[in-house]
């Protein structure tokens, strides 16, 4: 069996707790609504602190990343856990959008 998963979004929230580094993940879906808009998912991953440090040194909030990791069931709610991060956005590009919005 294999459990991998790769996902592709921008990054919402870094939280710390209880020993854990959670990353808010916000993904938007590939077909519109019945309004014509693209809605969104916010999916929570678990980051190693080495992870979570390098994340919040080159990222901002709305930096597009890609995630690669496994499903995990944790405290009775499905959670990505985190292996690798890929930066596809700069930190002053997000920086720069959230400005502009």
């Amino acid at each position: 069996m294999l459990n991998m998963c790769m996902l592709v979004g921008r990054l919402k929230e870094l939280i710390k707790r209880d020993n854990k580094i959670i990353l808010i993940l916000q993904i938007s879906r590939t077909e519109k609504n019945k309004d014509g808009i693209y809605e969104t998912d916010s999916i929570k991953c678990i980051v190693s602190k080495e992870k979570a440090e390098y994340i919040n040194q080159y990222c901002a909030i709305d930096s597009i990343i890609g995630i690669k990791g496994q499903l995990q069931v944790i405290d009775n709610e499905i959670i990505v856990v985190i292996s690798k991060v890929t930066f596809l956005s700069s930190k002053e590009s997000a920086k720069n959008l959230n400005k502009n919005n």
